[in-house]
């Protein structure tokens, strides 16, 4: 399969250019309470590239880098060589040689960075996998593509976002932070059928890891876990809708209405009729 090429990169502005990248328009800090700070903290360019990478001699940066790997697969080239794929985030501190490998398609947001706040982040490139950052990296990567007016301030936002996600992940030893990943899925699809085993499939983990790693950090089991959401969501929707009790049952992924009011029951010591009478005034 062929896969569209896709490299957008911020125009040259006056901004003095960094070891070649072409930086983001200083306009969008000016005239703003705001102001572009590269001393403290502050996004330089976000590119983005999709497609092969035949490797070649490593590079170094005189700025922080941000690498989101959105798809494909490949190899980041430093001290050692790692395998990366989508939600693979690496941080790169200046004069760290570095290249991307890959002879197919990687799919992947760079973002450079400056600043002091991040003079005590490390030496070396660090790395975690997380699928919140993915999501960061491709919004700030639309973000900085259209570039309205005044908009650095947000800019450097989400750079702050995407980077002290990542450092509390790294610091915490959440390295895979596959649970996180996991709730996310779960919050998000509540409403369908859900089954363990595809969900550690999409995690690349197995049934047993996922359980194992769930119950360690939330103390209950996915499907236990995924049971409380649905109960506090029809208990929301009960408390600030009017619909019937049997389309909650539907909506936060019950397929038999007697039997979402028994668990409703079990788990509130009410069903959901006599939950809702309770809520009139």
């Amino acid at each position: 399969m062929d896969f569209p090429i896709i490299c957008v990169m911020a125009q040259t502005t006056n901004y003095r250019n960094f070891n070649g990248i072409f930086p983001l328009n200083n306009q969008l800090w000016d005239e703003t309470v705001l102001a572009r700070d590269p001393s403290s903290f502050t996004v330089l360019s976000v590119d983005r590239f999709r497609g092969p990478r035949h490797g070649g001699q490593p590079t170094t940066h005189a700025y922080w880098e941000m690498v989101v790997v959105l798809g494909g697969t490949g190899e980041l080239v430093g001290a050692t060589r790692r395998a990366i794929s989508r939600s693979d985030v690496m941080l790169i501190p200046p004069g760290v040689p570095h290249d991307e490998v890959a002879p197919e398609m990687l799919d992947t947001v760079w973002v450079a960075i400056a600043g002091g706040r991040l003079r005590d982040a490390g030496k070396g490139m660090v790395a975690v996998r997380d699928e919140e950052l993915c999501r960061l990296g491709e919004v700030l990567w639309m973000q900085a593509t259209v570039r309205t007016e005044r908009c650095g301030g947000e800019l450097d936002g989400l750079a702050l976002a995407l980077v002290g996600r990542f450092l509390r992940l790294h610091a915490s030893g959440q390295t895979g932070d596959l649970v996180d990943q996991a709730v996310r899925w779960l919050h998000q699809n509540l409403d369908q059928p859900v089954q363990v085993a595809d969900l550690a499939r999409r995690l690349r983990i197995s049934p047993a890891h996922l359980h194992r790693a769930f119950k360690a950090r939330t103390r209950a089991s996915p499907k236990a876990f995924l049971n409380t959401l649905r109960i506090e969501r029809a208990a929301h929707l009960l408390r600030h809708t009017a619909l019937p009790a049997a389309r909650i049952a539907t909506l936060v992924g019950f397929e038999d209405p007697l039997y979402f009011s028994r668990a409703f029951a079990r788990a509130t010591g009410q069903p959901p009729s006599r939950f809702r009478e309770t809520l009139v005034p």
